[in-house]
């Protein structure tokens, strides 16, 4: 919990860094949707189509937080308070999509997108709190 605490201090000081983070996290998974489970659709079995549209989100966001990073100070609480709603709502998206297709997904494909989830709701929390100190230490 300290690590947490500590490294939420970083980004609270720096938020800049918290949007990179995200950044390329959002490449990364852009990246593995696009060239590892779409080119092993027996080991995961997600349709194609879903994972191009997963990637092409993916894609989306890390441009956003790239770009959001280059804000002024004053307009951190608004980009990291968008990209934690962006990231909550893939979340919740990717997770109906997996149910929608549950007939042909894998337990590879449900252990995958399970870290993804674990590690995209960790950034979620320290976007948002990142964003609430911003509110009171930036105005």
């Amino acid at each position: 919990m300290k690590f947490l605490n500590n490294t939420l201090q970083q980004f609270i000081a720096n938020p800049k860094r918290l949007l990179l983070v995200d950044s390329i996290g959002a490449a990364t998974t852009a990246v593995l949707l696009f060239l590892l489970l779409k080119t092993n659709t027996e080991l995961f079995g997600i349709p194609p189509t879903v994972l191009n549209y997963l990637s092409a989100i993916a894609v989306i966001f890390s441009l956003y937080s790239l770009i959001g990073s280059f804000a002024t100070p004053s307009k951190f609480k608004t980009v990291l308070r968008i990209i934690a709603t962006a990231n909550l709502s893939y979340c919740i998206l990717t997770w109906a999509l997996l149910i929608a297709n549950q007939n042909s997904i894998t337990p590879l494909t449900v252990a995958y997108f399970f870290g993804e989830t674990l590690i995209i709701l960790t950034l979620v929390y320290a976007e948002f709190t990142v964003a609430n100190a911003q509110q009171t230490t930036k105005k």
